[in-house]
């Protein structure tokens, strides 16, 4: 198992360096507060050819999700 950490402040980072990376899965997890701005869909596009999975986790974000408990 080979585990990389990459500290990107531009999406295209992360990218470039996990799809040059010699792994068998390649997984991105974006930790934000969700201010954020979404990605381009061609960006997208890239993560999808080059067979890259991404989760997200929302920490403390500024406004609750509707539907959210108290």
């Amino acid at each position: 198992l080979q585990r990389m950490r990459i500290a990107a402040f531009r999406e295209s980072n992360m990218y470039d360096a996990l799809s040059k990376a010699a792994a068998g899965q390649k997984h991105v997890i974006i930790i934000s507060d969700g201010d954020p701005q979404p990605p381009t869909d061609a960006l997208l596009a890239k993560y999808i050819a080059a067979k890259i999975s991404i989760s997200t986790v929302a920490v403390f974000p500024h406004s609750p999700f509707k539907g959210a408990a108290d």
